[in-house]
């Protein structure tokens, strides 16, 4: 028989370094404790002593108030995950005043870092995270995050970095994230609130909101570059963007209040804003200026880095308050998809969707309010369809040129040519229902505009059309429309042979601005089953009834 035996040595080496697993952290621990049977007190010492491999430190309820920044320059290979015992009685981390929570820097050999049911607190003007390493996961799953400062900061070396945030409540007394480089951030049914600027500030190769509430103050937005945007010129430049772009920005599901959405969107590649039901409290705009310099400037358009995907689906959009536009896609943002909206503006001095960009799609949207709820200005090859227009105060439907795009040598303003506009309800409280209009003195550039099985309707009887130097009396009906479509284009063509079906009649909407549906006698329903056309998207079972 053999028997081997060990050190008395060997085995008080192996008791001295833990195994990888669950490590307990407890503010009545101790760190001369093995952190396995009995607590250790302080979440460094947790990470100092953590073996290679996946490791679990769990929290005991209580406040951990660390000396100084979290720090894993000693932490070894593999992925952490510091959680709370009880997730009924979250863990606190916190830190001395201006010491971040959690510093990234150096040569780390951590792989991720997810914190789970653990509430997360800064102080001054500490972030609770500052990342500057590559190669690393940082997660946050059901935590409460708050700083009153800027919540995170990545800096240009965490270009490899991803962060998601999941069923999170966070709370930033200024910003949400700094982000000078990152692959990938995330932030799903988590519910956000800050007090000024951009909830997410720079590039990122994605930056996803997923089912979130949002509650941004009137100056609020979701997403910015972090440049001055009085200054278009140098905001859409690439030597500003120091070349970075955002591969996808996507707002989706969420809900809540916030001032835009974006103001300069130069360097966005993908842009999708679907299912949400939000309130915008600034200057209403939904999408800013964009990469556009005013020619007034005397200044060409500098990198203006258009889309390569836009997508507006599927939302209900109110507009309290400001006196600007809801959707403004400038030029650079063509080939926009915009289906299935609903706006709501409640007060004079606002429009809905104002487009200078083109071949764009404006499908089965309602908007509602404002003195212009539609323009198309300098903007070509756009199909108009199934939308439901109504203007509360003035234009229904502008279709003009760009005053702001002088085309030399001749000195005309931007074209808007070659637009389709069908199957569309069309309807003005007090002003114009349709209005394709010239300026001043320069020859009109709106062109081949192509109307047909729409429903037109001024609800004072006024002028239910204004083509060039004419406009048209809603009592003499839809053969004057026409017969000024010819006069219009008296050469012929296509756009001489405008609104064949159409008619000029009251839609009979049930309640607007609270139900958009069609009455049972509507003669839009009429008008569909003797001329094929398509009402069917107005009737849908979806249409707003707030």
């Amino acid at each position: 028989m053999i028997v081997r035996t060990v050190s008395v040595a060997v085995v008080l080496l192996i008791s001295s370094h833990a195994f990888a697993g669950t490590y307990l952290v407890s503010p009545n621990g101790n760190d001369g404790n093995n952190g396995v049977s009995s607590p250790w007190l302080t979440i460094q010492h947790a990470i100092d002593t953590l073996p290679t491999g996946d490791s679990t430190i769990e929290l005991s309820p209580g406040t951990y108030s660390e000396n100084g920044s979290l720090d894993f320059s000693k932490a070894p290979l593999g992925n952490l995950t510091l959680k709370s015992k009880d997730p009924a009685n979250p863990a606190v981390v916190t830190t001395a005043d201006d010491k971040h929570v959690v510093h990234f820097a150096g040569d780390i050999g951590i792989k991720s870092l997810t914190f789970r049911d653990v509430t997360l607190v800064a102080s001054k003007a500490a972030r609770l995270a500052l990342v500057d390493v590559r190669n690393l996961t940082l997660a946050f799953d059901h935590c409460s995050l708050s700083a009153n400062s800027a919540l995170l900061e990545t800096t240009e070396r965490a270009s490899e970095v991803k962060i998601d945030f999941l069923n999170c409540k966070i709370k930033s007394d200024s910003q949400g994230l700094i982000v000078k480089s990152a692959e990938a951030v995330s932030f799903k049914k988590c519910a956000l609130a800050w007090d000024n600027g951009s909830f997410v500030q720079g590039p990122a190769g994605s930056i996803i909101f997923d089912g979130c509430t949002v509650e941004g103050p009137a100056a609020a937005q979701f997403f910015s570059f972090g440049r001055d945007r009085s200054d278009k010129r140098v905001a859409t430049s690439a030597a500003a963007r120091g070349d970075k772009r955002v591969d996808l920005l996507q707002v989706s599901d969420c809900e809540g209040t916030c001032g835009v959405l974006l103001w300069e969107h130069g360097g966005i590649r993908k842009l999708l804003v679907t299912g949400n039901k939000i309130q915008w409290k600034y200057t209403g705009r939904v999408i800013g200026a964009g990469p556009e310099i005013s020619w007034s400037q005397k200044a060409p358009l500098v990198d203006p880095a258009p889309f390569e995907k836009i997508v507006i689906a599927h939302n209900e959009f109110q507009f309290p308050d400001g006196t600007s536009h809801a959707i403004f896609l400038s030029k650079g943002a063509d080939n926009a998809q915009v289906v299935d909206n609903v706006l709501i503006m409640n007060k004079a001095k606002q429009y809905g969707i104002v487009v200078k960009s083109d071949n764009n799609l404006f499908e089965s949207n309602t908007v509602y309010g404002g003195d212009y709820a539609f323009i198309l200005a300098g903007s070509s090859r756009n199909k108009i369809r199934h939308n439901t227009v109504y203007a509360s105060n003035g234009v229904a439907l502008a279709i003009c040129p760009n005053q702001e795009e002088v085309v030399p040598p001749e000195g005309t303003y931007g074209q808007s040519r070659d637009n389709v506009l069908e199957d569309n309800i069309l309807i003005s409280a007090d002003g114009l229902v349709l209005s394709q209009e010239e300026w001043k003195t320069h020859h009109s550039h709106t062109w081949n505009t192509r109307c047909d099985r729409n429903v037109y309707w001024n609800m004072a009887g006024k002028d239910v059309m204004r083509l060039p130097r004419a406009s048209v009396p809603q009592k003499n009906g839809i053969e004057a429309v026409r017969a000024q479509w010819g006069k219009t284009y008296p050469g012929g063509g296509p756009a001489a042979e405008n609104d064949k079906d159409s008619i000029v009649a009251d839609p009979l909407l049930s309640s607007p601005p609270t139900d958009f549906s069609l009455k049972p006698d509507s003669p839009a329903l009429l008008m569909d089953k003797a001329s094929n056309m398509n009402a069917g998207a107005w009737q849908r079972a979806d249409r707003p009834k707030r």
